[in-house]
């Protein structure tokens, strides 16, 4: 689930639905150490503007950022 505004998106992590990660075939692919550390934090904040494919996602902020 996320939620998305204007520049960002906020990934609650809501016990329920990673219960139904952790027991389905995509379980390897979460990195549980992070959910973890960040579980204190009620979730995670992305303000990146990332594109979704078929691939691996582009974040299309970073380069904008990288030093020449």
């Amino acid at each position: 689930m996320a939620i998305g505004g204007d520049d960002h998106v906020v990934f609650p992590f809501i016990d329920m639905l990673l219960d139904e990660v952790r027991k389905n075939d995509h379980a390897d692919s979460i990195d549980w150490a992070r959910v973890d550390a960040s579980r204190p934090y009620g979730g995670i904040r992305i303000e990146d503007e990332v594109l979704c494919t078929d691939g691996d996602p582009l974040n299309l902020t970073r380069p904008a950022f990288a030093a020449d």
